[in-house]
C-alpha cells in the first residue's frame, strides 16, 4: 500500500535549512529508520541532510522537523553527542551546564535559524 504524503511533507521536500555554518537539505524518505529502528526524522551531519519519514502526519512531521533542526542548533552551540560513552570530553556531552546557559544558547541559535530561514518557518507554521 502506497501512503500519500501530507501536504506539509510535499511542500517541505527538497527545501533546505540554513544553519549559518552549513546548509542542510530536507528530504522526505519512505521507511525511515535510525540504527534499524523506525523513526520520524534523522539528521546526518556528515552529508548535511535532514530526513523526514513520508508516512508522518502533518503535526508529527512538523514536530519532527523542529526536533531535527534543534539537533543542528544544539550542535552549533556546542551541545552535540548523545552521552559520555559515545563522545570525547570536547564532543558536546552536556554535563556541566545550567538552565540559564542552555536557555541562552538555544534561544540565540533559534533566533539565528529564524532570521536565516524565514520562508522555511512560514511553511512550518502554515502561512
Amino acid at each position: 500500500m502506497v501512503m500519500k504524503k501530507c501536504k506539509f511533507l510535499n511542500k517541505i521536500n527538497g527545501t533546505s535549512f540554513d544553519a549559518g555554518y552549513r546548509t542542510f537539505k530536507i528530504i522526505v524518505k519512505d521507511n525511515l529508520s535510525s540504527e534499524q529502528v523506525p523513526c520520524w526524522g534523522t539528521t546526518d551531519f556528515d552529508s548535511c541532510i535532514i530526513h523526514l519519514d513520508s508516512s508522518a502526519s502533518e503535526s508529527t512531521a512538523k514536530e519532527s522537523l523542529v526536533h531535527e533542526i534543534t539537533h543542528v542548533l544544539l550542535e552549533f552551540v556546542g551541545f552535540g553527542g548523545y552521552d559520555s560513552k559515545d563522545t570525547g570530553p570536547q564532543d558536546g556531552f552536556i554535563r556541566d551546564t545550567n538552565n540559564e546557559l542552555l536557555t541562552t544558547s538555544v534561544s540565540r541559535a533559534f533566533l539565528l535559524a529564524l532570521r536565516l530561514n524565514p520562508e522555511l518557518f512560514r511553511i512550518l507554521i502554515g502561512e
